[in-house]
């Protein structure tokens, strides 16, 4: 419960801004490549070992993750 008030609390930031997003659901069999890209670009700019849901990016540019 609480990993899906941090997503939502990150929506709501991001709509406050203005700021255009797309989410993905990489729980998502589909999402399988989206999967993969999170967690190998996410993984070697964070340190975690494996990160997890929510992480931020614009583009390809990992911007990580705030902990509101």
């Amino acid at each position: 419960m609480q990993l899906r008030k941090h997503q939502q609390d990150i929506l709501d930031a991001l709509d406050v801004r203005g700021i255009e997003y797309s989410v993905v659901d990489v729980s998502a069999p589909e999402s399988e490549e989206d999967k993969a890209f999170m967690r190998e670009h996410a993984q070697a700019k964070s340190g975690q070992s494996v990160p997890l849901p929510p992480q931020v990016f614009y583009d390809e540019e990992y911007l990580g993750v705030s902990r509101m």
